[in-house]
């Protein structure tokens, strides 16, 4: 696409827009909530009829607005995983068990859930490139010493063994 001071390109969600100046980036709209990924360039971004409240994003930075705020929150992307969408490489560095599976859920529209709460701040460590979701989880149950019960396609349910004794650290 060829840039056009005159007619921008605008990507819109429910409630916010996206005035591209020349980039990569994703854009998410998730429940009440718009997200911005940049991963190059510069994006305007700004909750519809609300341009002057805009917030200027470049690379590495995301932007996050609710449907109660005026304006966008800016913050530095932290989230090595933000493109594994696109790449299909995950890794994960003594992450507690909902992030990951948090992680998981967003990189491959599953629903993932996990019966016994103990288990939810359980570290994981591991990485993983170009690997279908079953054989990321049959990794993650070999750390939990779990199981995995498919419930529908995309819904699953990890299950700790009863006697399983997990340690925190």
């Amino acid at each position: 696409m060829l840039p056009n001071q005159q007619k921008p390109f605008i990507a819109e969600t429910h409630q916010a827009e996206v005035k591209v100046t020349g980039t990569t980036f994703t854009v998410k709209s998730k429940g009440e909530a718009s997200i911005v990924l940049v991963e190059s360039g510069t994006v305007l971004f700004y909750k519809k009829e609300h341009e002057d409240k805009h917030v200027s994003l470049t690379n590495g930075e995301t932007g996050l607005l609710d449907a109660k705020e005026m304006a966008p929150l800016k913050k530095q992307n932290d989230n090595a995983n933000y493109l594994a969408w696109k790449t299909n490489e995950l890794s994960f560095d003594d992450e507690p068990l909902f992030k990951v599976i948090m992680q998981l859920e967003n990189t491959f529209g599953a629903t993932i859930l996990y019966k016994n709460q103990d288990i939810k701040d359980c570290p994981i460590t591991a990485s993983f490139k170009q690997q279908p979701l079953d054989k990321i989880l049959q990794v993650v149950t070999e750390i939990l010493d779990a199981k995995v019960e498919k419930i529908k396609k995309y819904t699953l349910s990890l299950v700790a063994h009863a006697n399983k004794t997990v340690i925190l650290y």
